[in-house]
């Protein structure tokens, strides 16, 4: 991780997520899915604002065919972190308003957090750039994205 901040409280109001909102991104199944839209099929190309939506955490990967550093702002996490290669490596708890900014081409993973209770889904708005942003940059960049109505489901 490369910085870890959290969002600004005289910033838009993050919007609330149900999980009736995230059954319907990501179905009934039961198994670990990862969902990345609202970037309007421009993946590749740095600093379009998107969300990530995962259920049930993301094995160990790299991100090596994208943008090289995500900053993301957690929505809603029901007992998710991000965690890199080493054991000792666990990053500080991602509650609803933590923004980070986490070098993808690094070995990473989404993994259950022994310290919270059980939970299904992680959601973030994230921007990406080849650079790491400044959380000013990373709040002015994902505003417009949080001002959609129902912005988690708007975009599907």
């Amino acid at each position: 991780m490369v910085w870890r901040s959290e969002w600004p409280a005289t910033a838009i109001a993050l919007p609330e997520v149900t999980d009736a909102d995230l059954r319907a991104i990501h179905g009934e199944g039961r198994g670990s899915r990862v969902f990345t839209y609202g970037h309007g099929g421009n993946r590749r190309n740095g600093r379009i604002p998107h969300f990530i939506s995962t259920r049930d955490g993301y094995s160990m990967h790299v991100d090596v065919g994208f943008v090289r550093f995500t900053h993301q702002v957690v929505l809603r996490n029901d007992g998710f972190l991000v965690r890199g290669l080493a054991d000792e490596d666990w990053f500080p708890a991602q509650r609803r308003g933590t923004m980070y900014c986490l070098d993808t081409h690094s070995p990473h993973c989404i993994v259950r957090d022994r310290r919270w209770d059980d939970g299904r889904f992680k959601l973030q708005a994230a921007v990406d750039a080849d650079e790491p942003m400044s959380p000013d940059e990373v709040v002015a960049a994902l505003t417009p994205l949080l001002s959609v109505p129902a912005p988690h489901l708007a975009v599907l």
